[in-house]
């Protein structure tokens, strides 16, 4: 078995320069604005080490948790993970268009596609979708392998892979079912006959077990954060799901993810992996019916163009020179403008002081969570140091968010006052102390004094955050920062109100 697993990661070298070219251009670009809301507070949630939050399960917090305290707390230090996880996917790819039959033109055309695609856009930052496409490619190809007649044995190992990733985020449950049900469809009974598949699907349950226990203890919190997330954002997840899978499998790329959905479900020579196409299919619709984003199954698109690349490496080959050679060059001109456009959405290439008022930053979320945390934490520290000392002594932070908690804490300096949020998993970490009587309240919610006043007790303006941005581009621009206080009721009583999830 281990040689098997050996053949299972062996690739050729165009897909290696590949890949090494693509993390260069990301390791290029890592280090620009800054650290992204989400890397911050999975910082400070790997700091508080468990089974689970209410949010995501361990296994991301705590990566980046141990990455920050290795290699310190900056963007480029703490996107070393998520850069090389871009490199194993790219190299992942390749190597299922080889267990699909592809050759090396294949090989090459998969690590090409997905190192442009819009993958990059979820490599540049740590986020549990970073580790969770690892996760089910890792599993995926391990799968392709035993869908065409590999040793059952390696059901142990996608037990393995499985629970890990669930560790890491629950979505992998999208992809079960859809495989199940792809497995159904395709009548693959003997899939189901084999004793190693329950075994590994005892390994995976397993190692997720922790997790599960974490959750049932504490009413599961993530059934609650989806129900939120499907209240407040199911039109807009519903209406962007074909968006983001377009943007997920290259803009201009999208004919080879085309060609691969329809070689899985349509070519006599795809008949062992038609359950992966199925998959696919169900998956999408499961997404659509739950209300979920657009980059849950983004694991699978991978494989589909990993499929699509056998195909479209025949097409490529077929004709003469000068036909051959018009195509290769239609190919590689959709690859450079699909690449060139995904960066440009996805990536921060633009000045620093062009960015806030570009109309890249009216659709660069990502980029816009990584800008001006440095400017936000000055001008809290500013109010602060503004504070008697006595009262400096007896304050706390209270912010409205898990992103301006996690950079008070990370990038604060040592004279600032203990932070606290209820937002997710923060309010588990709320205040004890009830001699920090002064509140110096951060949110954007519009007459937030006459508001919070009643519990923190009576609260002046003390500033406005400016960030640059025009507003409505990020929730901190315009945000305010108040002085509240004394506070009369204990934190025992009041800390409640204070909890939100989202």
């Amino acid at each position: 078995m281990p040689t098997r697993l050996v053949s299972l990661l062996r690739t050729d070298w165009a897909p290696l320069l590949v890949a090494l070219v693509g993390t260069a251009a990301l390791f290029a670009f890592s280090g620009r604005y800054g650290l992204h809301r989400d890397e911050m507070y999975f910082i400070i949630a790997g700091r508080h080490p468990g089974f689970g939050y209410v949010d995501q399960p361990p296994l991301t917090p705590l990566l980046a948790a141990a990455e920050a305290q290795i290699l310190g707390v900056s963007a480029m230090a703490i996107r070393v993970l998520p850069t090389l996880a871009y490199a194993a996917v790219v190299l992942l790819s390749a190597a299922i268009a080889r267990e699909f039959g592809g050759g090396r033109l294949a090989q090459f055309v998969a690590a090409l596609t997905v190192a442009v695609s819009g993958w990059i856009a979820i490599a540049h930052v740590v986020s549990t979708e970073t580790f969770d496409i690892l996760g089910w490619l890792a599993l995926l190809l391990v799968l392709v392998r035993i869908f065409r007649g590999g040793d059952p044995r390696l059901w142990l190992l996608v037990g393995l892979v499985a629970g890990i990733t669930l560790e890491n985020k629950d979505l992998l449950v999208y992809l079960a079912v859809g495989v199940v049900a792809g497995v159904l469809l395709a009548r693959r009974f003997d899939l189901l006959r084999s004793k190693w598949l329950w075994a590994g699907a005892a390994i995976a349950l397993a190692i997720w077990l922790p997790n599960l226990v974490w959750q049932s203890a504490h009413g599961w919190p993530q059934l609650e954060m989806a129900r939120v997330i499907a209240k407040h954002s199911g039109a807009d997840n519903r209406s962007g799901l074909i968006p983001i899978q377009v943007l997920l499998a290259g803009p201009f790329l999208v004919p080879i993810f085309v060609a691969g959905l329809w070689w899985l479900l349509r070519s006599k020579e795809s008949v062992p992996w038609r359950p992966i196409g199925w998959a696919y299919l169900i998956s999408l619709a499961v997404i659509y019916v739950t209300k979920g984003k657009g980059y849950y199954n983004g694991g699978l698109i991978p494989v589909i163009i990993a499929a699509g690349s056998v195909p479209a490496a025949r097409w490529l080959q077929r004709g003469g020179r000068a036909i051959r050679f018009a195509k290769s060059a239609t190919y590689v001109g959709a690859t450079a403008v699909s690449g060139a456009l995904v960066v440009f959405i996805a990536l921060p290439v633009m000045p620093d002081s062009r960015f806030p008022t570009s109309r890249v930053a009216r659709g660069n979320t990502v980029a816009v969570d990584t800008y001006g945390w440095p400017s936000f934490v000055a001008q809290v520290e500013a109010v602060s140091s503004q504070l008697t000392p006595t009262e400096r002594d007896q304050a706390a932070i209270l912010a409205g968010n898990y992103g301006e908690a996690a950079a008070l804490e990370l990038l604060g300096g040592p004279g600032l006052p203990r932070v606290y949020s209820g937002h997710n998993s923060l309010w588990d970490w709320g205040p004890r102390d009830d001699s920090r009587t002064t509140t110096i309240l951060v949110t954007s919610q519009p007459g937030a004094g006459d508001h919070f006043g009643p519990w923190l007790g009576p609260c002046r303006l003390a500033a406005s955050i400016d960030l640059g941005f025009p507003s409505g581009i990020t929730e901190e621009q315009g945000a305010g920062v108040w002085v509240c206080g004394p506070r009369t009721a204990p934190w025992s009583d009041i800390w409640s109100r204070f909890r939100h999830l989202d």
